[in-house]
Formats: structure tokens, sequence, C-alpha cells
């Protein structure tokens, strides 16, 4: 046998070896390309639920957050009761809407009253109705009480969006508020934890370990597929060439 034979039947003694030829070692890196389009993102995503949980640690309460100069970003927790209306949604319908804004009271320690955009999950809004009606009754009539529902929340505010502003400031207008905004909005969700990943790896480990073997497999096709050319070269220089010419016609 002479090195040309060896070296072809060393690309074809196994299962995987055989497996390995013409457009599957391609179809190898499609695959490790569709799993790295998947794992990319869902690290990423990952990454920033461990970096909302590091942010979440120094979680300040609601009072103390009307005296911050800067808010975006910053977690909450507090009690609230003083919903006064519900705004509306940014979605092309009702429907297809998931969240829905209110404006809220948050008292600043010298006593003023700051509204404050709130955006919630729509399957609050019932409850948040309710505060809101009773909000309204002890507003026309302090002296009997405020009768309703006190809301404990954790959230984080973000700097308004243009849609966000301009919803805040028809809604201004619409009920004649004369009290200072808050330029951001509170979104109202639970405080990131770690276990909030979990999800996630579960689709990011099999993608990784998927992105890996196939890019492996990939380069050790090529590896495959170069020594096959090798191995079927012939030792006359010309014929190289119009064996060339002739597959590059096909």
């Amino acid at each position: 046998m002479n090195n040309n034979d060896k070296q072809f039947s060393e690309t074809e003694d196994t299962k995987l070896k055989e497996f390995l030829t013409g457009t599957r070692v391609y179809a190898m890196l499609a695959a490790a390309i569709v799993c790295a389009i998947v794992f990319i993102p869902t690290l990423a995503a990952i990454l920033g639920i461990y970096t909302n949980v590091k942010r979440a640690e120094n979680v300040v309460s609601l009072s103390e957050a009307v005296t911050m100069s800067d808010l975006h970003g910053v977690y909450v927790t507090g009690s609230v009761y003083k919903f006064l209306t519900r705004v509306g949604y940014i979605a092309e319908t009702e429907a297809a809407a998931t969240e829905y804004y209110y404006l809220l009271y948050l008292d600043s320690p010298d006593g003023q009253q700051i509204a404050t955009l709130v955006k919630a999950d729509k399957r609050g809004d019932a409850d948040i109705e309710a505060v809101i009606d009773a909000y309204l009754a002890y507003v026309q009539d302090p002296d009997a009480g405020y009768m309703g529902r006190i809301v404990e929340l954790e959230g984080r505010f973000s700097t308004l969006t243009d849609d966000e502003e301009e919803m805040l400031n028809k809604t201004i207008n619409n009920y004649s508020i004369s009290s200072p905004c808050l330029g951001y909005t509170l979104t109202i969700k639970p405080l990131p934890k770690a276990s909030d990943t979990v999800p996630y790896w579960f689709v990011a480990v099999p993608f990784f370990v998927g992105m890996v073997v196939t890019a492996v497999l990939f380069v050790y096709g090529l590896i495959l597929e170069a020594k096959r050319e090798k191995a079927s070269e012939s030792p006359y220089p010309y014929q190289n060439m119009l064996r060339k010419k002739n597959k590059n016609k096909k």
C-alpha cells in the first residue's frame, strides 16, 4: 500500500469519518452557527439577570427614592395607596397590550405629592383599580379615612420613553395636575433573583455543547477532506491540474 492509499484509508476507517464527507462537513458549520445564534443571546440574558441581581442588592425605599437625582435603574420597595387613575397602554390594541400605565402620587420628605408614571402587569389591574376607587373616595372625603388597600410593591425606575412622556403630559393636562412629576417610569415587578436564570440555563447549556461539538466536527471534517484531496492526487502535477480544472467546470 502506497502512502496515498494509506492516507485515504485513514479517512474512512470509522463511522464518524465516513459520515464527515462533502456537504455534511458544512452542515456541521451551519449547525454550529444556529447553536451560536441561540446561545449568545441566552448567555447575554443570563449575564443581564446577574447584573440586575447585583444592582437589586442596593434596593432603596420609595421615600428615599424621591430624593435621589438619578433614578434610572434604581430598584425600590415600599407601600403605596395613592393611585390616581389608569393612564392607558402602549400597543396597537388593548388586547395586544401586556401592561397598563397608571398615575401614582408619592410623598416627598417636604410633604409634596409627586406624580409618578407607573407600569404594571395587566394581571394586577383589578387590584390597582380597587385602590384607585378607594383613593378617589378618600380624596373627596378625607375625614372618612382611607378605606382601601395598601399595595406593597417592588419595582425599578427607568427614564421615560418618548411615548411614556407624551402619555404622562396628556394625563397631567387632562386632570389639571399641578404637582411636580418624576421624569421616570416605575415598573412594578419582583426584584430579580439568581434563580431567575434557571430556565435560561436549560437552553444555554445544550446549545453551548451543540455549538462546541459541531464546530469541532466542522474543523475535523475539513482536515479529513484535505487528507482525502491529497490522497487522491496523482504523482504527476499536470494530471492534477487537469483534474482540478474539470472539477471546477462541474
